[in-house]
C-alpha cells in the first residue's frame, strides 16, 4: 500500500536527522510543498505583509504555479498611476469604490463590479472618498509581486 500524507504527517514518528534527511530528499526530487509554492492551501491573508504599489496603494499577493492573487487597497485620494505589463489581469472590487480606466474608458467600480485587462493594455486606478478594496488575480505569475 502506498503512502498518500504528506511528509509532515509522518515527521512525528521520525528521529530529526532522518526527518531533516527526508526534507533534503524532497528538495533533490523536486517535491512540492503545499500549495505549490511553499504557501498552504488556505492562506490567512491578515499576516501577510504589503508591498507598495504607489504612495496611498499597496497590495499582498499570494501565487500559485500559473496565476498570482493580488489583493490591492487604495486609500481615499490615492490610486495606482496610468501602467501596462504583459500579463492579463481580471479583477473584483471587494470593498469602496475605485475608478478605473482602461484603454481610455472610465468607469466608478463598486463592490462586485469585475474587470477584464488583457496584457499590454493601459490602465489606472483611483480612489475618491473612501479606501477601496479590489482583488486582482494575474497570469502569469508576475514576477516582480512574488516577495
Amino acid at each position: 500500500m502506498a503512502f498518500t500524507g504528506t511528509l509532515e504527517d509522518i515527521s512525528c514518528i521520525l528521529a530529526p536527522p532522518t526527518y531533516g534527511l527526508l526534507l533534503f530528499i524532497e528538495s533533490r526530487i523536486g517535491f512540492q510543498r503545499l500549495g505549490g509554492n511553499g504557501m498552504s492551501y488556505f492562506i490567512d491573508s491578515s499576516g501577510r505583509d504589503s508591498l507598495e504599489l504607489a504612495p496611498g496603494a499597496r497590495t499582498r499577493t499570494f501565487w500559485g504555479d500559473q496565476m498570482l492573487f493580488s489583493l490591492v487597497e487604495v486609500d481615499a485620494n490615492s490610486g495606482v498611476p496610468l501602467h501596462t505589463h504583459p500579463h492579463e489581469q481580471g479583477g473584483i472590487i471587494v470593498e469602496g469604490e475605485l475608478e478605473m480606466g482602461i484603454n481610455g474608458e472610465v468607469k466608478l467600480l463598486k463592490p462586485g463590479d469585475m474587470y477584464i485587462i488583457p496584457g499590454n493594455v493601459e490602465h489606472y486606478a483611483k480612489a475618491y472618498m473612501t479606501k477601496a478594496v479590489a482583488l486582482d488575480i494575474f497570469s502569469p505569475v508576475r514576477e516582480e509581486f512574488k516577495y
